[in-house]
């Protein structure tokens, strides 16, 4: 089924081919479609509509990339709140209650910290159901991550971290209807061309980015599939 590009802004035709192309590139292998199978078996309960969130981890300056000020503290909790009201804003915009919430995140301290699914269930109009990520949580000891980063991991252990959380997050691309996420990282981009191009709509439409302050409102009038 085409899509209507000529009804599209040019800005919006940029996105929808960029949506297009990744899901057309992104082809896993036999060992990530392993992964993968197993997410789609572990995480099928989920009721929808889905929102996935991820959440980035809070280590990446070490690799020079520009981090909020949320985003240097080891308190996930500003983050959390600020990723609940735009939970809140997208439901009551939107005029649809979430099923479920899939966090997808690397980050030691979200992962540890229990209050997490509570604060984002309470965001939502009927206390959606919360899944935490298990990128992490399987293959590393949580409280040693957070004291040495992620960068202190021998180099197989960083890989199958980042092997498990592609699978969620290609799984997320399957199954969410919106994305919240951080606009400077590559796995919230992908999130929402991925649940873009599923859709057949311009990404701009199904993300929300905490670091986004010019443009999100506009996009939340979008009613969620």
């Amino acid at each position: 089924k085409a899509w209507a590009l000529g009804n599209l802004t040019a800005q919006s035709r940029m996105s929808v081919l960029r949506a297009l192309f990744l899901r057309t590139l992104l082809k896993p292998t036999a060992f990530m479609k392993a992964k993968l199978d197993e997410v789609r078996r572990t995480r099928a309960y989920l009721p929808d509509p889905m929102v996935v969130i991820h959440i980035r981890r809070t280590d990446k300056g070490k690799d020079g990339a520009p981090l909020m000020k949320q985003e240097k503290a080891s308190d996930p909790k500003q983050t959390l709140f600020i990723i609940q009201r735009l939970l809140a804003s997208a439901e009551r915009l939107s005029q649809k209650a979430f099923g479920s919430i899939f966090v997808i995140s690397d980050n030691p301290y979200i992962l540890m910290d229990k209050e997490v699914p509570e604060i984002l269930s309470t965001g939502t109009l009927e206390k959606a159901v919360v899944l935490m990520s298990r990128a992490g949580v399987d293959v590393v000891d949580i409280e040693k991550l957070a004291k040495g980063g992620h960068y202190s991991l021998p180099l197989a252990i960083r890989r199958e971290m980042n092997a498990n959380l592609t699978a969620e997050m290609l799984w997320a691309g399957e199954r969410a209807s919106y994305v919240i996420g951080n606009g400077r990282s590559g796995v919230s981009q992908a999130l929402a061309q991925l649940i873009g191009a599923r859709l057949r709509i311009d990404p701009n439409y199904v993300s929300l980015f905490e670091d986004d302050t010019t443009t999100f409102w506009k996009k939340l009038h979008i009613r969620l599939g």
